[in-house]
Order: C-alpha cells, then sequence, then structure tokens
C-alpha cells in the first residue's frame, strides 16, 4: 500500500487502512473514471468500466481477462488480531502481509 494514501487515510480516520479501505478506495476510483468517461447511463458506465484495461490502484495493478474477471492470484488468509495473515504456501501481496 503506498505511504501517501496510508499517511492520507490515517490523516482523515486517525485509523489505519486494511485491505478493504484499500480496496474500496480503488474501486470507486474506477468507478469515478468509468462515469466521467461514460456519463450518467449503467451501459456506457460499463462499456468504459471494460475500456480500462488495467489499473494501477493503490492494492496494486488491477486487470482483467477477456470475460472480464480480473486476473490477480488469489491469496488465502485469515483475520487473526484484526490484521490479515495469508495462508502459508500462497503468494503474499505487500497490501495483504500483517504487520
Amino acid at each position: 500500500m503506498p505511504a501517501a494514501f496510508r499517511r492520507e487515510f490515517e490523516k482523515r480516520y486517525q485509523l489505519s487502512p486494511d485491505y478493504a479501505a484499500a480496496s474500496a478506495y480503488d474501486a470507486l476510483n474506477l468507478l469515478i473514471s468509468a462515469i466521467r468517461r461514460g456519463g450518467l447511463n449503467r451501459a456506457k458506465i460499463g462499456d468504459a468500466l471494460r475500456s480500462i484495461g488495467s489499473y494501477q490502484g493503490v492494492t496494486g495493478m488491477i486487470a482483467w481477462d477477456t470475460l472480464g474477471s480480473n486476473t490477480r492470484p488469489v491469496v488465502l488468509g485469515t483475520i487473526r488480531a484484526g490484521m490479515v495473515v495469508t495462508a502459508e504456501g500462497t503468494k503474499t501481496s505487500s497490501s495483504l502481509r500483517a504487520r
């Protein structure tokens, strides 16, 4: 997770961002971008989302295949003491590692 995002989030909400906050931030930025491109029309917003291709967000690179599925690897984990802990044997992402 980029330091600038973390700082701004902590400044605004007085707590550290978790994976859900970072993912929601990326999702909303993608949606805002699509609305700006497609206007306030559902079909055009959908077309704009599909045309984005890939997006560098605070959670990393977001990209889709030709069927619209996210191409990121799946990382399994659990929550311990309020932190995401990745399961042994799975690839980790710096945005998911426990502190």
